[in-house]
């Protein structure tokens, strides 16, 4: 009895001391976070490589968005989107046709394909409450056998990518306010870089500079035209059940947000037509038709002929005078098919397809 009554009463010392070292290690860990906030951003230019690095600042924004109670228009795509659209040609134009403000941002993946854009659109942009998504696609990113390619396997081991693919929605909102709050785990993986000499500090394998501060890469250049892209990974297209579920599970997402989310399909070199078959066109317009989804579509023949030659980086890539005219007739196409004004400059070369009514 003696025994019994003695070890019950060191039992509250013994949690206390539990509690105590508990507490301890939080407030370390809080201290640590705190630090390496102040501490990286003062020997580093880079941001958290959560993602490809190259698409980390349109992420950022989109967050800090969200945090302002600002309701952006989101253009989100593969590297054909990041390079297509720049936010600040978007914005003003829009302010200078309107007279209003408006707030845009790109949010695009590079390697993005379908089963990427639905679990981003779904996971990531949905729920930071835009005003409207813009989904530039092309052929490449939907194609069945993309859906399970190294782009897809490299998006999934970033850790932003991870989270947003996890099937428990309790872990993948904790994972998501830790990336999104806490420095030791956003810079977790440039820490474990520099450290084992992986990496230095910045090199990022392009200059920073090209990435503006909405997510926009702007690339001047005109590389080459060289075929092979196209011949290998555009045709020949082909379709199935479980790509096409991809669009409806994206369209009921969009739906269940009450957030209109719009098909723009991009804008291809008019050489690529060499190498892609009116059959191939055929199959992936229907696929667009089929999703159920709004479509703008910027890839016709007298789009291509407008933008020219000079507007292509690749056979599939716009540089940055292609985005610059790109991005200012999406907004002419905006100000009239999203806000109702009487179109000005509204481009004659796209084609429009709206959804079917229920």
């Amino acid at each position: 009895m003696r025994r019994l009554f003695i070890s019950n009463s060191n039992q509250p010392h013994g949690l206390r001391a539990v509690i105590v070292t508990l507490l301890a290690l939080v407030l370390v860990i809080v201290v640590v976070d705190r630090a390496v906030g102040v501490i990286v951003p003062r020997i580093a230019m880079e941001p958290p490589f959560i993602l490809r690095q190259q698409n980390v600042p349109g992420v950022e924004r989109l967050w800090a968005f969200e945090d302002a109670g600002v309701a952006p228009v989101v253009f989100t795509g593969s590297s054909q989107g990041h390079m297509a659209f720049s936010p600040h040609v978007f914005n003003d134009r829009v302010a200078a046709l309107t007279g209003h403000a408006i707030q845009s941002v790109n949010v695009s993946v590079w390697g993005s394909v379908t089963t990427i854009q639905r679990d981003l659109i779904r996971n990531l942009l949905l729920p930071t409450h835009p005003k409207i998504i813009l989904y530039a696609i092309e052929m490449r990113a939907a194609l069945p056998a993309a859906q399970h390619g190294l782009a897809v396997d490299d998006f999934r081991n970033k850790p932003l990518g991870y989270a947003l693919t996890v099937s428990s929605p309790i872990e993948r909102n904790v994972l998501l306010w830790l990336l999104r709050h806490s420095n030791l785990v956003s810079y977790r993986d440039n820490l474990r870089d520099w450290l084992t000499g992986t990496r230095a500090i910045d090199d990022v394998g392009y200059s920073m500079s090209v990435v503006d501060d909405l997510g926009y890469f702007r690339d001047p250049t005109i590389y080459n035209r060289d075929p092979t892209v196209i011949q290998t990974q555009f045709v020949p297209f082909t379709m199935d059940d479980a790509t096409r579920q991809l669009f409806v599970d994206i369209k009921t997402s969009c739906d269940q947000a009450s957030v209109p989310c719009i098909l723009l399909n991009l804008p291809l070199h008019e050489q690529s037509y060499q190498y892609i078959s009116a059959g191939d066109e055929a199959v992936y317009q229907a696929t667009l038709h089929g999703s159920g989804l709004a479509i703008w579509d910027f890839n016709t023949k007298e789009c291509r002929a407008a933008l020219g030659d000079a507007s292509f980086f690749n056979l599939n890539h716009l540089n940055a005078s292609g985005a610059e005219k790109l991005s200012a007739w999406v907004a002419d196409v905006y100000i009239h098919r999203q806000m109702g004004q009487p179109a000005v400059g509204d481009p004659s070369c796209a084609q429009f397809s709206d959804p079917p009514t229920e």
